[in-house]
């Protein structure tokens, strides 16, 4: 089963996205992911994220 532009995962990203700052008023959100996990990187760019290959880096425990 593949999501949609408009799936479970993107709309709720999108309200906690809204949420972070509208209500919480917070400068930045961020969000990382193993670079093998597609669906969630595919989410983040339909966000609006950008990736930042500066801002890689290895887990220790991944």
């Amino acid at each position: 089963m593949r999501e949609s532009r408009g799936g479970y995962a993107t709309e709720g990203a999108r309200a906690a996205v809204r949420f972070g700052f509208d209500v919480l008023d917070l400068p930045e959100i961020v969000s990382f992911t193993v670079a093998g996990n597609r669906r969630s990187r595919a989410v983040m760019q339909r966000l609006g994220m950008t990736h930042d290959p500066r801002e890689d880096f290895d887990h220790p425990r991944l």
